[in-house]
């Protein structure tokens, strides 16, 4: 060994304490800084809307370990009108070797910005490749109209990338009974394909009602089965198949109408296919037991759809069309689709609802066209092929109605 001159001596001891004491200690410090700058949430949520396409608002960043930093209270709404899509009270994220990772505590999203969060999620992962991460939260709850909510527990959402360079997320949740509710979302191609698989969970018919055509009128009702859907060039096709338990009658055909359908009814759907917001082909069973019905609607289904009437309807014809006639079962099947809707009874006799196992009405033996289906429920004996209420036009929109050159009804058979 060799001894270092003194003057030597005290350049490297100089230099050691700069490069290990100052350097660290100014580079802290501009950390500190930097993390602590009083714009730092307006570049969070500049750099939140340029990534994920949102309108970000939050209260505060901190960083509680290295590697680790935690957003509190961030709104996000969406991009353009401003409108709310959700909220997430603690939002905690890092990496895990090539991993992103998240943890939210409670995340809530509300159900009526639904499609705008669609569009959202479809033009972030349009933009550039994404990592693959893992997101996790405690409890996700989604809000909807009237106090509605849907709770669920131990969310999980891991993402990948696929063999085409696209990406496919899987959402795993337990609902309120513990049943898991899967989704698959993948994005290739500038498509975006989306499963649900509610076969063994349960969703709220409200909140299916949010994104399927024509089941919003099913209020409370309880759905389980599977629902998928295809978006691409600004069009969703969908396809549903399931069943719709403890369906409200009088809430289906609407409270605001001119009838009363009183009773509780399980609806089986074997094909539901949509294009937008419009039904394209609908096939299933109606099945419901003690209930009543206004007259005014057994007239209209008598007059308008030409349904046949049981051997008790001579009683009936001179009652108040506002009184209610009570029935002890209903069952019918149908199919609907541009050429028309067929209906055929599973009752007493092949009658569509009974009193006392006595047939009270009979499905017709046509195919009738579909606009009848909206003058059933909402006929107010007013001329033209659709009452004038905002109501049946909204219903007509849903309904896949014949095209210009599509052939008369009357002429086809079930």
């Amino acid at each position: 060994m060799f001894a270092l001159h003194e003057t030597t001596q005290r350049r490297v001891c100089r230099v050691s304490f700069i490069l290990l004491c100052v350097v660290p200690t100014l580079l802290t410090l501009a950390g500190i800084a930097y993390s602590n700058r009083p714009w730092r949430q307006a570049d969070w949520q500049r750099t939140l809307a340029q990534r994920f396409h949102v309108r970000a608002v939050l209260d505060d960043i901190s960083r509680p370990q290295p590697g680790v930093t935690k957003l509190t209270n961030l709104q996000f709404a969406d991009l353009r009108t401003a409108a709310p899509l959700g909220s997430i009270d603690k939002l905690s994220f890092g990496r895990q070797k090539s991993r992103q990772t998240f943890h939210a505590e409670h995340l809530v999203v509300e159900a009526e910005q639904l499609p705008s969060l669609s569009t959202a999620i479809a033009m972030w992962l349009a933009t550039g490749e994404l990592e693959p991460l893992e997101f996790l939260a405690d409890q996700l709850t989604i809000t909807g109209s009237s106090l509605r909510t849907l709770q669920l527990k131990n969310v999980s959402i891991t993402s990948v990338t696929t063999e085409t360079h696209g990406q496919q997320f899987q959402l795993k949740a337990l609902d309120p009974r513990g049943k898991t509710l899967q989704l698959a979302l993948a994005s290739d191609n500038g498509q975006l394909r989306c499963l649900v698989d509610a076969q063994q969970a349960s969703l709220p018919a409200w909140l299916v009602g949010k994104l399927v055509p024509g089941l919003s009128g099913c209020g409370d009702a309880s759905f389980q089965g599977e629902i998928s859907a295809t978006c691409e060039n600004q069009h969703t096709h969908g396809k549903l198949q399931g069943q719709l338990r403890n369906v409200d009658l009088q809430t289906w055909i609407g409270s605001e109408g001119p009838h009363r359908l009183q009773g509780v009814a399980q609806f089986q759907l074997e094909q539901l296919e949509w294009l937008d917001d419009g039904i394209q082909v609908a096939q299933g069973n109606i099945k419901g037991g003690r209930g009543a019905s206004s007259f005014s609607l057994l007239l209209n289904a008598h007059d308008i759809c030409d349904c046949a009437t049981g051997p008790t309807w001579g009683t009936l014809s001179s009652e108040s069309e506002d009184k209610l006639v009570p029935f002890d079962q209903m069952s019918f099947s149908f199919q609907m689709s541009d050429a028309g809707i067929a209906v055929a009874g599973h009752c007493e006799e092949g009658a569509l609802m009974t009193f006392d196992q006595i047939p009270l009405l009979f499905a017709p033996s046509l195919v009738r066209p579909v606009g009848e289906l909206v003058q059933l429920l909402d006929n107010r004996r007013q001329p033209g092929w659709l009452p004038a209420t905002r109501k049946a036009h909204d219903m007509a929109e849903k309904l896949p109605l014949p095209g210009d050159e599509a052939r008369d009804p009357e002429n086809s058979r079930r």
